[in-house]
Formats: C-alpha cells, structure tokens, sequence
C-alpha cells in the first residue's frame, strides 16, 4: 500500500510543477459541469414542472462529480491503460514485483488529482444544494454507494482496456463503450426520465450503480425502495465483473508475453 501511495504522490507533485496545465483542468472541468447544468436548467423549465430545478441541478453535479472522481467519464483509465500498451510501457512494470492494476491505478489517480480535487468540491456544491433531502441515512446510502460504483466502473475501464492487448488502435471502440456508459449510468441522464421498460432493463445491469445510485440518493422523487435492489444487482455485478476481469487480465498478460515481449 505504501508503494501504491508513493506513486500517487510522485505523479500529483510531478503535475503541480505545471500551473498553467493545472488551471487549464479546472477551467475544462468547469466547462464540462456548467454546460449540463445549463442544459438540465433549461430543460427544467420547460417541463411544465414536471422536473425540479433545484433536484435536477443536485443531481448533475454530484453525477459529474462522481465521473470526475472515479474516472468514469469516457472510460478515462482504460485510455490509461492503452496508452501504456500500445506505447510498449507497461514492458517496464512486467518485470517490476508488483500487482499492476493497483500500480497503474495510482499512476492515474495522481496525473488526475486536480480533476479530483475540482469535482469533490462541486459534489459538495451538488450535496449543498440537495441539502434538502440530507440526512444521516441518505448520507451513509451515498457512501455505500459510491464504493460499489468505484468497483464497477474501475472493473469496466479494465476490461474496455484489456481490449488494447488484441486491437492495435481500440480507441474508438473505448469512445463508444464510453458513450453509451455515460447515458445508462446516470452521468448525463437521470434514470428516473427513461421509460419504465428501460428502467426495468438497466436495473438488471451493472450501469445504475456506477453514477446514478450515488447521485440520487439526495433526491426524494427518485429514492425508492427499488434503490435497495439496484445495491444487490450492483454488488452482484462487481463480483462477476472481478471474476472475468481477472481471468482475462491474466490471460491477456500471457498472450502478450508469448509474443516474445
């Protein structure tokens, strides 16, 4: 563990010595929270009071928090990881006595920390503005939540990036996954505005732990007992998805190795 956070540190202190590229983060980031903010607001209002303004704002900002923090949005770890494999520098790491997810892992937390910085405090605006529907329970629900959804979209980046071990440019197959991730997971759409099939259907899956779980917990219209079943289905899908992203991590490290790396 000590490893893992020494990498994290070096990586935030190596980004630091770089104000320029530090105020350029804030500001993409900003852009990025503020252009749906925006858009919600102006859908708000033209449903006739059918959506909340004050819920929908809450609710984005802690859902783009969430991606911001996690990584979530566009899938960001798994560019991570195919920028090392399709560079050749993860030849560096096969030979070093460490567990490489984790250590990779640490890496892109630390190049990201002024995003995760940036996003924690809009959550925090996000949470004020809900402060409404904040209570102990609510507060450990988004806890609990949020943990789960850390696991799976860290497991689903890693298996988007497992691809980079089979397919020389995966890009654009990652900005797809990454697209549709987005929409069913809550970060740019509360589930709650799908039709009611839809919402049957992505209950199944492991998407509306990722984001929307988290993020609607402060929202009193959208916190039903069916939140309770998406936290089943949610820890379900993290240990499938830990069992097939080991399996084929290890067997994609083998591949890679048998081609004489």
């Amino acid at each position: 563990m000590g490893l893992y956070f020494r990498v994290f540190y070096f990586e935030v202190l190596r980004y630091f010595t770089y104000p320029l590229e530090m105020v350029a983060i804030v500001i993409r980031r900003a852009v990025d929270v503020g252009f749906f903010v925006l858009f919600w607001i102006a859908v708000a209002h033209s449903s006739n009071g059918t959506i909340d303004t004050r819920e929908i704002i809450s609710y984005i900002l802690i859902a783009r928090s969430i991606t911001g923090i996690t990584g979530g949005t566009g899938l960001m770890f798994s560019g991570f990881i195919n920028h090392l494999i399709r560079r050749g520098d993860i030849n560096n790491y096969l030979i070093k006595p460490v567990s490489l997810i984790p250590y990779f892992y640490s890496m892109f937390s630390g190049e990201r920390a002024i995003t995760a910085i940036v996003s924690l405090v809009t959550l925090v605006i996000g949470i004020a503005i809900g402060s409404a529907a904040l209570t102990p329970i609510n507060f450990l629900l988004f806890l609990a939540y949020f943990v789960v959804g850390f696991f799976i979209i860290t497991l689903c980046n890693v298996l988007v990036g497992i691809i980079s071990f089979y397919v020389t440019d995966s890009a654009p197959l990652r900005w797809s996954i990454g697209h549709v991730f987005n929409v069913f997971s809550g970060a740019m759409i509360p589930l709650s505005l799908f039709p009611h099939v839809w919402q049957k259907i992505l209950l199944l899956s492991p998407f509306p732990m990722a984001v929307y779980g988290s993020a609607s917990v402060f929202a009193p219209s959208t916190l039903t007992f069916t939140h309770l079943q998406m936290f089943i289905v949610g820890i379900t899908w993290v240990i499938i998805l830990w069992v097939v992203t080991n399996y084929l991590w290890k067997r994609a490290l083998r591949s890679y190795d048998a081609i004489g790396i």
